[in-house]
């Protein structure tokens, strides 16, 4: 049996980011189970009309923890199953996980089967929690590492094997052995959004407009680099002679938009603040007829931890500046909240207690806004990963 030459594997997680992305995932099963037991929990302890309504956030409790449960799991079966390619003189053997479906596939590619090679580029998530990193490093949540597709005949038909790499030095040992019997080999502008793919050519790689013939010698790199500033720029000169002035201008300004705090909130998040305001009358009212501790600190910090998730949930961009933006309104509405002028009322500690809980709630808030935007950026980064890209 013949030695493996070279051996590709899918990276694991580093330890100290899997632990950092499932105390994540933990802290927002938290927060499911809480909407879901705390509302019964407040019935209990303290039945009344109003605290019935606290019923309408179990719905949410439920809808947040399948979620984050399903997200989890996800990651899990993720960070287990990892693809792995191995080289030999004369094949290439693959087992291939495909995350959508949760299956592998197994195969053998003989290198004499194998008529053309391409040579791209494939978007990866969150690279930094897979590699070593500085301490000052920025951290990319996408960025663009080699991939190599095999284009090989099976069974007389054109098929492909996509190779992803995590650095260009892997992509030019494997092509120091497969390319050396002078194969035709590609350089292709398609940047695939998968690393899973197994399977007919697709029409985006073999009908690229911008393939260009290359000849490896011991560096792919030296003429994939200017071959894509070549491509660049070349789009770049068509999409401003193609855009007019006006929009030009318009682009820009909504650009210019996103980057501010106060129009990403939207219409729809402003509503938790009267929902909020309701909800510090009720906690002022329980104390005031004894069925609450003044002094408790558990329904305002519920409270505003409910309307916080919810609040960040629904805004139509996350900025950090939101942070102080909610507990500044959260500080005023509560200024307005009925009390008691005697200090010593038990309605006037339990909005003391809601002024003093909003003052200090940007701790509080860092936190949901952490956990949300994780969230966020994972359900984004899958949409925008299943919308376009290589079909798989």
């Amino acid at each position: 049996m013949s030695e493996i030459l070279l051996e590709q594997k899918e990276r694991k997680m580093r330890p100290q980011w899997w632990v950092l992305t499932f105390s994540v995932y933990v802290i927002g099963l938290l927060i499911g189970a809480g909407l879901m037991i705390g509302p019964l929990f407040l019935v209990v302890m303290f039945p009344s009309i109003g605290i019935y309504l606290t019923l309408l956030a179990i719905p949410l409790g439920v809808y947040i923890f399948r979620k984050v449960l399903s997200a989890l799991q996800g990651r899990i079966w993720v960070n287990t199953h990892l693809s792995e390619y191995l080289l030999y003189d004369d094949r290439v053997e693959y087992t291939v996980w495909d995350p959508k479906v949760r299956e592998k596939k197994e195969g053998v590619v003989p290198l004499s089967a194998v008529t053309e090679l391409y040579y791209g580029m494939h978007v990866f998530h969150y690279n930094y929690t897979y590699r070593p990193t500085k301490l000052n490093e920025p951290l990319q949540q996408l960025e663009l590492l080699p991939m190599l597709y095999l284009v090989h005949n099976h069974q007389f038909q054109r098929q492909m094997l996509a190779i992803p790499f995590t650095n260009v030095v892997e992509a030019n040992r494997w092509l120091e052995i497969v390319a050396k019997e002078e194969k035709p080999l590609w350089l292709t502008s398609v940047t695939s959004l998968h690393d899973y793919y197994v399977g007919d050519v697709p029409e985006e790689l073999s009908g690229d407009i911008h393939l260009e013939r290359a000849r490896f010698d011991g560096n792919i790199d030296v003429a994939y680099r200017p071959y894509m500033a070549k491509i660049t720029q070349q789009q770049a000169e068509e999409a401003a002679k193609q855009r007019p002035p006006e929009e030009q201008r318009q682009r820009l300004k909504e650009e210019q938009k996103k980057r501010r705090a106060f129009p990403g909130i939207g219409r729809l998040a402003w509503l938790v603040f009267p929902l909020q305001y309701a909800g510090g009358l009720l906690v002022v009212r329980l104390a005031a007829e004894g069925k609450i501790n003044p002094e408790g600190l558990a329904l305002p910090l519920l409270l505003i931890g409910v309307c916080g998730l919810l609040f960040f949930l629904l805004v139509k961009w996350m900025k950090w500046p939101q942070i102080l933006i909610y507990a500044v309104v959260s500080l005023i509405s509560f200024l307005f909240v009925d009390t008691s002028e005697v200090e010593t009322d038990p309605s006037y500690v339990a909005s003391s207690m809601l002024l003093g809980i909003s003052v200090f709630s940007p701790l509080l808030l860092s936190v949901i806004y952490v956990i949300v935007r994780s969230i966020r950026s994972l359900r984004e980064g899958r949409k925008h990963a299943d919308d376009s890209g290589v079909p798989s």
